[in-house]
């Protein structure tokens, strides 16, 4: 029996808290300092990013290069994989219905 724990240690979370503090406290600073006009556009963003949302699709299946031949579960480590080759991704706008265009012409 192994007496050797695994996880993560206080110090490292500790570490990740101080540092999340960190950049919160930036973007508090930066609001602070936005003028009018920088706060509306900030506030615009963000009801774009959080309420303002496209319909997406109800996610029942994996794409046919993700999917396990056979059964429901999907292939995450290929896709991860593929996210880093720049000639296979496509990047998609959340803010300007890239997203909604994409999805009506069938693109999943």
């Amino acid at each position: 029996v192994s007496t050797q724990s695994t996880g993560t240690t206080r110090s490292a979370v500790a570490y990740l808290v101080k540092v999340l503090v960190t950049i919160a406290q930036k973007f508090e600073e930066k609001i602070e300092s936005s003028s009018p006009s920088q706060m509306k556009l900030h506030t615009t963003k963000l009801i774009k990013l959080n309420e303002k949302l496209p319909p997406l699709p109800n996610f029942s299946y994996f794409h046919k290069l993700f999917s396990n031949q056979g059964t429901k579960d999907g292939n995450i480590r290929k896709a991860f994989q593929m996210a880093f080759d720049e000639d296979v991704c496509e990047y998609i706008s959340v803010t300007d219905g890239s997203i909604s265009k994409a999805l009506l012409e069938g693109n999943r």
